[in-house]
């Protein structure tokens, strides 16, 4: 029975529905959402307090209390890149009383780890998306690059002598970067750094060449010229700085992952709870007060639907994993 109701999770994301309604009739679960919620519901958040997670977490926390006429409580569940957190939301029964507010980190840990103790495909059910965090590659103003395609000529042409900085092997930051490095082709040197700030300073100083950014923080440092924001990461240009163009739009295609928010439950949680839950928390996106909040943070509020966060699960799943071993990274 388990390995039907699986199957079923599945299929919900791989989006043959996207309420999950399809879901329901099939049988994966005979729950019922009346009277949900009927006590407390725990938002573990797997990361520290004073994060942008936590932020979101705290934030929508008391808006959903109103909403769902129960109390949230946030349970910060930290450390391991996020599997405590997500391994406490596979134990959990699959009621809607227990969700996590997760990250990109969840679909990167499966790649970076050779054993979880979950299966980071089926057992979790996707809410929606929450938030996303464009990313954006930036050098140091003194390398004679003035687009992207400028910068990878430059990089071939000095193979193995340049160095790009990370905030840690295997953080977004790094999986962008080799993303990019692998498909172009690219010889240049991983430096990474115990911490965000010293990778910055680093490539503001010139002992990096490159790094990347969110768009938000790369931004903020190219118009204090401090750093040369050359292309954002995604499908089109970013809402934070337009007048950047993507990688796309330079032929270089394949560089669309995000750093994404979202919410998600305990895999066969009843399709009818997680389609109330992922309307209030749409919902709660729109308000002016919410997106006024997020975009302080660099972040772009991302309402959605569940088949479309676990299809950005899906694929990030297989993107990091092909990453990770191609570039032979090992994690720390």
């Amino acid at each position: 029975m388990q390995e039907v109701q699986r199957t079923t999770v599945w299929e919900c994301l791989n989006g043959a529905v996207k309420a999950g309604l399809l879901c329901a009739l099939l049988g994966a679960s005979t729950a019922s959402a009346q009277g949900y919620p009927t006590r407390p519901i725990t938002m573990i958040v797997p990361v520290t307090a004073g994060s942008a997670q936590d932020f979101i977490a705290r934030q929508l926390g008391p808006m959903l209390t109103q909403r769902l006429g129960q109390p949230i409580i946030v349970d910060n569940r930290v450390g391991a890149s996020g599997v405590i957190g997500a391994t406490a939301l596979a134990r959990a029964a699959p009621d809607g009383h227990t969700i996590m507010l997760g990250a990109i980190v969840f679909t990167t840990a499966p790649a970076l780890r050779t054993s979880l103790p979950y299966d980071a495909a089926a057992d979790f059910a996707p809410i929606g998306p929450v938030a996303k965090a464009p990313m954006a590659l930036g050098i140091n103003p003194n390398v004679p690059a003035s687009n992207i395609n400028e910068f990878v000529s430059f990089v071939q042409a000095r193979p193995g002598k340049l160095n790009y900085g990370s905030p840690g092997t295997g953080t977004p930051h790094h999986l962008f970067m080799e993303l990019f490095r692998l498909q172009e082709k690219l010889s240049i040197v991983h430096v990474p750094y115990k911490e965000l700030g010293g990778m910055v300073n680093d490539v503001i100083g010139g002992t990096l060449e490159a790094g990347f950014f969110t768009v938000f923080q790369g931004m903020s440092l190219h118009k204090a010229g401090k750093v040369r924001v050359l292309a954002v990461v995604g499908k089109e240009r970013s809402t934070i700085a337009p007048e950047i163009p993507t990688f796309r739009e330079r032929n270089i295609d394949g560089m669309d992952p995000e750093i994404w928010i979202g919410f998600m439950a305990p895999g066969r949680t009843p399709p009818e709870i997680i389609t109330r839950l992922n309307i209030e928390v749409n919902a709660l996106l729109g308000l002016p007060a919410v997106q006024e909040s997020f975009g302080k943070l660099g972040l772009v509020p991302f309402p959605g639907t569940p088949a479309e966060l676990g299809t950005i699960i899906r694929n990030d799943l297989e993107r990091w994993q092909r990453v990770v071993r191609e570039a032979g990274i090992k994690a720390e």
